[in-house]
Order: C-alpha cells, then structure tokens, then sequence
C-alpha cells in the first residue's frame, strides 16, 4: 500500500479489507452490504438487510475470511455468514449473544467475544469464545465453541486483535463497578449517596419512605427504606429489572426485563416481594420503559419491533418504536397520537395531564391529555435522554451527554424545563463526568427533586493472551 492523500470511497458505518486488499466490504445506515474497489470505484450491492421489519437492523463487526470465501457479521446481537459472491446466507451459532469476531490468520479459528449462556450478569457473559474451522476427520468444522477467557470479568466489549501470527489476542478487560451519586444542591457537588453503592435506577415511592433500585453489574432489583436500610431483594437472575416504578398507592413496582434472551418484557411485582406477573402475555415486540398513570389503572410504555437493536430500541435511536397505553382494568392497549417527530421513552406527569416523550432528533414533546395534542419543546439539544417530572409536575428533567457513535454533546450536563416551554436551565454540569450502569448512563431524582447519576468506578487494562493449539 503506498501513501498519500486520503481517497473517497462511499459513505458507510463499518468496513473492512478483502484478504487480498483489493476490495472494500461496507455496511450501511440500512445494513446493507456492499463491496468497492479499495482503488475507487462504484459500489455493488453484496446482500440487502432484511426487509420484513421497518427497523434497520444494521450490519456490523465485518470479518472477511483469509481464503476469501466467507463474510461473517453481526446483526441483531446474532453473527451471519453469507458467501463472498452474497449468496448461501446462514446464522452462525443461533441463540448466542455476540459483540465482534475475527479469523485467526490462518483461517483455523474463529475467535469471538459473546455470551452463550444466561448469567448473574449480561456483560460478565461477554466472554472470548474460539470456534473449530478445520475441516478434517479429526477436527469437525462448526463444533461447539470452546471459552479462552475466564468470567471473571468481562473481555472485548470495546474490540479485540489477533497478531498477525495467530499467536496472541489483545482484548479489553474490566472490572465493572458503580458509585452513586447525588446532587447537593449546597456545596453544588455530586457527592456519594447512600455510601456510594453500586447501585442505579433508584426510584421513590410517591411518600417518599422507600426506594428500589437495581444492582448494577448484578442486575438485581431491592426495595429498601429512604435510608438504605431495611433491604429486601425482588427479583433473581435471569431476569434484569430496568426502569422500575412504584405504583401510585405503592403495592406494587412495575418494570421491564432487559435479560439476554427475553429483552423488552413489562412486569409487576408486588413491593413486598413476590413473583412477578407478565402484563401482556404473548406479546411478540419488546416493551419497553413503562410508567404508570397518576391512579394506577394504566400504563403507558413504548413498542419496538423485535431486532429494533438493544438499547437503540431504549435510548431513543429508534425511529420506528410507538407509544402505547394499556388499561390494566380490561387489558385493552390503545395507541398515543403520532408524534410531530417519532419519539420514545413516554413519562406520565404527576397530576395526570402531560405525557412527555424524546424525540428522535434530540427534542422533547409534551402530549396534552386533554387536547390529545402533541407540543415541541425546540431546546435543540445535542444529546439528551432520561427525561423525568419533578414532584409537583412543573418541571422536566433531562441530561445532555455524550453517546458514543451516536450523538456528542457540546454542554453535558443536566438540565430543567417548564412544562410549557422555554430556555432550559442547567442544573449541573456535567463535563468530565464519567457514567456507568447497563446501557451506559441513567437519571434519576431523589424525593426533593434532586439529580441522581452513576458514576463509573470500574477498572480498565488490556491483556494478552496466548493461544495453545491441540
């Protein structure tokens, strides 16, 4: 390869070389793959993404086999082979959970980070796998993959190499912990709360006495007294609490799972403890973030595809997720009016009037019940998620931070607007903070209205490993 300026090839998401670098394989914003001459050229369609849903699924973690005969890829948390000519397109290992992958130089192996079985902790379950390649009598081809790493943390989550001569792999390791903190409105710091527990969703009853949160990198949900005393555990692993609310009379905490293998599932479980109860059974989306409605007789919750893509769907990068009420009383579902721009993440207000929701291109909408009409806010924000009421239904939280790859915000912090619009006031900065917690970063409010974050506490280093063959 020889130097020089920079040359133009197509505009894509992710790409990698041919074995023999004379080619280019790119996806794009839909998942599509494609192939140009690495010289320029015009781009030639390999596979088109699936068209069955209106989400883009996306295609991602491109590996190029080194005979040149196979791509593999990751789409929907699950890895792909197609043909190098696009056709004889396969699922790779269905049912596993997958991150990135590579070839060893050789072709033998195919090295990947994934999660084959359910555990205490999703990430922990992000392990280097190696899968068998050879074909011969001795070696069957696309055996049972075999684990490298050990689960004492997760491996790879941010990528991993193999050296050129299939020797040894270089991954990310980590520790995951979190500490949470809160805003003191005095010293205007965030300061450690209720001793820095490793701990987020934290959400008050509507008196104000007790909280249930969600261990984090656990992903067990608590109840416990204001204080942090007095804890009792509600749910066990596999399931993976997000988003828990009390009910407005506080028998009850509704939530959704966000385990590996039933993600986007709503839920109730009594607040002394018990089992939790499906609300829609046999529903075949994912449901995601419900809230409940000041009386507690319905829920309103946003609706995504299945393959709209993890915290895509949860976050608010989802164009295609609706929003959606259900009566508890005779279980029907109904339809919110179309946002003015497509939006998730709905919150009841407080005495039951608003419905406020994220829109796609970072704005927030607010729905008057009584209307049935949708209002922009126009903040013209950068990045923004998590919007909240405050206690008396004045106000709308929200943060402003960045989310890498996706948008990048030029005033991180967390900020409050009136209900009927205006300039948003910064409420805290946050520049050089660093959040943790499942997908990345969470808000939450104490009961005097007062910002709750997870900072990341966690360990970072890389390893090397070495690779026996036998």
């Amino acid at each position: 390869m020889r130097g020089g300026g920079a040359r133009f090839l197509a505009r894509g998401v992710d790409a990698t070389w041919s074995p023999d670098g004379r080619t280019v394989l790119f996806s794009d914003v839909l998942g599509d793959l494609y192939t140009v001459p690495s010289d320029g050229g015009e781009p030639r369609l390999l596979l088109a993404a699936p068209t069955a849903s209106s989400v883009p699924l996306g295609a991602s973690n491109l590996a190029w086999s080194p005979d040149g005969s196979r791509i593999r890829f990751v789409r929907n948390e699950r890895f792909w082979e197609v043909s190098a000519d696009g056709k004889n397109l396969r699922e790779i290992l269905p049912e596993w959970h997958m991150a990135s992958g590579h070839w060893t130089p050789d072709g033998d192996f195919f090295l990947f980070v994934g999660d084959g079985v359910v555990t205490s902790n999703n990430l922990v379950g992000q392990q280097l796998w190696a899968l068998d390649e050879r074909r011969s009598w001795l070696h069957r081809s696309n055996s049972e993959p075999f684990r490298l790493s050990t689960a004492a943390m997760p491996w790879g989550t941010a990528g991993f190499a193999v050296s050129g001569d299939g020797v040894r792999v270089y991954s990310t390791g980590f520790i995951q912990r979190g500490e949470l903190v809160r805003y003191d409105p005095r010293s205007k710091e965030l300061l450690p709360y209720l001793g820095g527990i490793s701990v987020e969703y934290v959400n008050s009853s509507r008196d104000g006495r007790y909280l249930v949160y969600v261990t984090w990198p656990d992903g067990t949900m608590w109840r416990a007294n204001r204080d942090g005393t007095g804890r009792l555990q509600l749910t066990s692993p596999p399931l993976w609490p997000v988003t828990p609310e009390w009910s407005p009379d506080g028998t009850q905490i509704l939530f959704f799972d966000w385990s590996p293998h039933e993600r986007g599932v709503m839920y109730t479980i009594p607040s002394q403890g018990g089992t939790p109860k499906r609300l829609l059974p046999g529903d075949e989306d994912w449901e995601l973030a419900p809230d409940w409605s000041p009386d507690g007789k319905k829920i309103v919750f946003g609706q995504a595809p299945v393959g709209a893509g993890g915290p895509v769907a949860l976050t608010g990068f989802n164009v295609a997720a609706n929003n959606r009420i259900l009566d508890l009383d005779t279980g029907r579902v109904t339809s919110l009016p179309p946002c003015p721009r497509s939006c998730v993440l709905p919150r009841w207000s407080p005495e039951g009037r608003y419905i406020v929701a994220m829109t796609f291109d970072n704005d927030l909408v607010t729905l008057n019940l009584r209307s049935n009409k949708w209002t922009l806010l126009n903040l013209k924000r950068g990045a923004m998620n998590h919007p909240l009421w405050s206690r008396d239904g004045r106000f709308i939280y929200f943060e402003d931070i960045d989310y890498p790859g996706f948008f990048k915000s030029a005033d991180p912090g967390i900020f409050r607007v009136s209900v009927t619009g205006g300039k948003a006031e910064k409420v805290v900065d946050l520049k050089g903070f660093k959040s943790s917690g499942l997908l990345g970063g969470w808000l939450g409010l104490d009961p005097d209205d007062n910002p709750l974050l997870i900072h990341d506490a966690g360990t970072y280093d890389i390893y090397a490993l070495t690779l026996e063959r036998k």
